[in-house]
C-alpha cells in the first residue's frame, strides 16, 4: 500500500514563476497569453483582449491540435470480445452539420485541418481506437503520415486503447494496460515526439514522457485506468521543477476530478472521491472485473493536489488537455448559457488565488475568458470535435517570485 506524507512547510519554497495565463476559448479553439504579471492589470475584459491581440503581432505562436477519443475500428478481429465497440462506431454523426460519418473520416479531416492551420503539435489524447487492433493502430500511423506530414504527434493511451472485453484472464479491471501499451500500441508510442529518459523509471515513455516545441513542454501523464502512480507523481514533480520560465501543457485522457469541475459521475474524473466498486456501473457491458473497492490510491489525490499546487499563477501549468466525456455530452449540461463543450471547462488552479478566475457569460463571437490555468475537456474526435490551442509568449522569459506553500503531499 502507498502511504501518504503530509509535509507542513513554514518556509517559503519556490513553486513557480510569476506569470500569468490569461484564457480566451470556445468548444473548439483556446487561445493563452503566457506573460508576466502586472500590479496595474486588473484582468478586466478590455485588458484580456488588448494583450491577446498585442502577442498575436509579437511572435509567431505555438499551435497545438487536440485530438481524442476518435474510436477507430478497421477490423472486427475476434467477435466475442470486440463486437460491441466495432458496431457501436460504424457510423457516427458529424456534431456541427449532423451529417452521417465514421471515425475514419472525421479523423482525417483533422489531422487535414492540422495541416491547413500550420500546427506545431498533434496531441492524441486516447481512444484512438476501440481496442487493441494491429490493423487499426496501423492505419492510425499511415494516416498520420499522409494526412498530416511532417507535423509530430504525442499520444497517451485511453481505456478503449488498451481493453478487449471478457477475458478470462483479467485479474483486475485494468489488468490489459501496460501489456497491451508494450506490445499493440508501442508503434504509436515509438513514432510519438515524446521523450522520457529511462532513468526516470521503468514505464517511461508509456505512461508517462515529455515533448517540447519552441518554449512549451507539453507532458503526458495516462492516467486510462483513472488513477496516478507513485512513478508518474514523481515524474511530474520533477519536470515542474525545469524551465520554471516555460509553460506546461498536460495531455491526459481522463479529466482530473477538480474542485470547479462540472458535476459528473465517478466514470467521467479521475479521482472522484466515489470512485470504486460500489459506483462501478460500467463492469458487466464492458465485461472485466469491477473497480477496486479501496478506491483511489493515495498517489492519484496527491497528483491532483501537485497540479492545482502548480497550475498557473502559483506555477508552470497552463492548461490541461482532456478527453473521455464525449458522445453522451453532446447537448447541453446544467449551465445552459454555454455551449456543451466550454461547459466542460473548469479551472486547474485554486479559485481563492489571485490570478485564477474563470468569468461568467459568453462574448458576442461565443468566446469565454479566464486567467490562471484551465481543464479543457474536448469534444470526441469521432463526432469531428477537437481543440486547437494557440499559445503566445512562451518565449519570454519571466522574473521568479517565492510563494508559501503549506501543505505538500508527497506518495512514499
Amino acid at each position: 500500500m502507498i502511504g501518504v506524507t503530509l509535509l507542513l512547510c513554514a518556509h517559503a519554497v519556490t513553486v513557480g514563476e510569476a506569470t500569468t495565463a490569461s484564457h480566451r476559448f470556445s468548444p473548439y479553439e483556446a487561445e493563452i497569453v503566457w506573460s508576466y504579471p502586472r500590479a496595474d492589470d486588473d484582468q478586466d475584459h478590455a485588458s484580456l483582449r488588448m494583450r491577446h491581440a498585442a502577442h498575436a503581432k509579437q511572435e509567431r505562436p505555438v499551435r497545438i491540435l487536440h485530438v481524442t477519443d476518435s474510436h477507430i475500428s478497421i477490423d472486427n478481429p475476434r467477435p466475442a470480445h470486440t463486437s460491441r465497440m466495432f458496431n457501436a462506431f460504424i457510423e457516427t454523426s458529424d456534431h456541427d452539420t449532423q451529417q452521417k460519418t465514421s471515425p475514419q473520416e472525421e479523423f482525417k479531416a483533422l489531422l487535414r485541418k492540422a495541416r491547413g492551420e500550420g500546427v506545431d503539435l498533434i496531441a492524441i489524447g486516447g481512444d484512438a481506437i476501440n481496442y487493441p487492433s494491429q490493423k487499426s493502430v496501423a492505419w492510425v500511423l499511415e494516416h498520420l503520415r499522409k494526412e498530416a506530414g511532417d507535423i509530430p504527434f504525442i499520444y497517451t493511451a485511453g481505456n478503449h486503447d488498451w481493453h478487449e472485453e471478457g477475458l478470462a484472464t483479467d485479474r483486475r479491471y485494468d489488468s490489459q494496460r501496460l501489456a497491451q501499451l508494450n506490445a499493440t500500441l508501442r508503434p504509436l508510442f515509438d513514432k510519438s515526439a515524446a521523450t522520457a529518459s529511462p532513468a526516470a523509471g521503468p514505464e517511461a515513455g508509456l505512461l508517462y514522457g515529455k515533448a517540447s516545441v519552441r518554449g512549451v513542454d507539453v507532458i503526458f501523464v495516462d492516467n486510462s485506468n483513472y488513477q496516478v502512480n507513485k512513478e508518474q507523481y514523481n515524474f511530474l514533480q520533477a519536470e515542474l521543477q525545469q524551465h520554471r520560465s516555460k509553460p506546461m501543457v498536460l495531455l491526459m485522457h481522463m479529466p482530473l476530478n477538480l474542485k470547479s469541475s462540472p458535476p459528473l459521475e465517478p466514470k467521467y474524473l479521475c479521482g472522484h472521491p466515489a470512485w470504486g466498486a460500489a459506483t462501478d456501473t460500467e463492469y458487466e457491458t464492458e465485461l472485466r472485473p469491477r473497480w477496486p473497492e479501496s478506491g483511489n490510491s493515495p498517489s492519484t489525490n496527491a497528483f491532483i493536489q501537485l497540479v492545482q499546487q502548480h497550475s498557473a499563477p502559483a506555477g508552470r501549468i497552463a492548461a490541461l488537455l482532456t478527453g473521455h466525456v464525449h458522445k453522451d455530452f453532446s447537448g447541453a449540461l446544467q449551465d445552459q448559457s454555454s455551449p456543451s463543450a466550454a461547459n466542460l471547462t473548469a479551472l486547474a488552479c485554486e479559485s481563492a488565488h489571485t490570478g485564477c478566475q474563470l468569468r461568467k457569460g459568453i462574448q458576442a463571437n461565443g468566446y469565454r475568458e479566464a486567467v490562471g490555468a484551465l481543464q479543457y475537456s474536448t469534444l470526441d474526435a469521432a463526432e469531428g470535435g477537437y481543440r486547437l490551442l494557440t499559445i503566445h509568449g512562451a518565449g519570454v522569459e519571466s522574473v521568479s517570485r517565492k510563494l508559501k506553500v503549506h501543505k505538500h503531499i508527497t506518495p512514499q
